[in-house]
């Protein structure tokens, strides 16, 4: 990644500060980046979920969600 001077100032001191390369240190923020993103979506799909289930029976929501899969494009087949 190309950065301007003052960034890239910026993220080798935070890199040093870290005893990390500047490389080193982008790829474990990014890295946390994506596993806080994917726990956050998990916790909303269980919330969605949860939700779901106390508002219909288990063969609706299978029903539902089979339908889902049918129509939507690029998903895995069961």
């Amino acid at each position: 990644m190309a950065f301007a001077s003052a960034a890239h100032a910026a993220l080798r001191a935070a890199a040093d500060r870290a005893a990390q390369t500047p490389r080193r240190f982008v790829d474990l923020a990014v890295h946390q980046d994506l596993a806080q993103h994917a726990a956050a979506e998990a916790g909303r799909l269980e919330r969605a979920l949860q939700h779901l289930l106390a508002h219909t029976t288990p063969a609706r929501l299978i029903a539902a969600v089979g339908h889902c899969l049918i129509r939507t494009s690029g998903a895995a087949p069961c």
